[in-house]
């Protein structure tokens, strides 16, 4: 499959800029350490999910939400590299972009803080202007980074044309996993 294939895949959710530090060790409360390298990269689950579609070569599309900053010029430069379709990643005004401050220690263990920012904006009216996108799809790809009813939505939507719904739970609610997810995902 292909990129120009009519094949799509519709992801709804989180983007960031994720920035990791990576050290020897984990700093301890109040404490500061050296790191060795930094990096900054696109991130959050939705935007993961969509790259890693595009990459395969299938038609990814993106729905969600950047902020006006230089992060969102950032975001947007890596989705085009991948391929992604950006018609519906829009601004959230007066918002900032998502970032995941990410500490790596030399074992590979991490400590991860996540500012939402435009990801608390996607919408229903997000949904409602892709519409056609999800109704076209045959998977829809979500997460729990966005507002959980934006996420409801676009899965009626996908499920009513046909379209299968796949779960990535994370980060899992503190109650866990409600009726009313189980129900409109196919795929956890």
């Amino acid at each position: 499959m292909n990129a120009t294939s009519s094949v799509s895949v519709v992801t709804c959710g989180s983007v960031n800029v994720d920035i990791t530090a990576f050290c020897a060790r984990l700093p301890h409360p109040g404490e500061t350490v050296m790191g060795e390298r930094c990096t900054m990269t696109l991130g959050g689950k939705g935007a993961n999910q969509a790259a890693a579609v595009a990459r395969l070569g299938t038609r990814s599309i993106f729905i969600g939400r950047t902020g006006e900053d230089a992060f969102a010029t950032l975001a947007r430069e890596h989705f085009t590299e991948f391929g992604v379709e950006l018609n519906y990643l829009k601004t959230a005004l007066g918002e900032p972009t998502g970032v995941a401050v990410i500490d790596v220690d030399g074992a590979g263990e991490n400590c991860i803080v996540v500012v939402g920012g435009a990801n608390n904006s996607v919408s229903e009216d997000d949904v409602e202007r892709a519409k056609q996108a999800l109704l076209g799809s045959k998977v829809l790809l979500l997460q729990l980074e966005i507002p959980l009813a934006t996420s409801l939505l676009a899965a009626r939507e996908t499920r009513a044309a046909g379209g299968l719904v796949i779960l990535d739970p994370a980060p899992v609610p503190a109650g866990g996993l409600s009726d009313n997810i189980l129900r409109a995902v196919d795929i956890i």
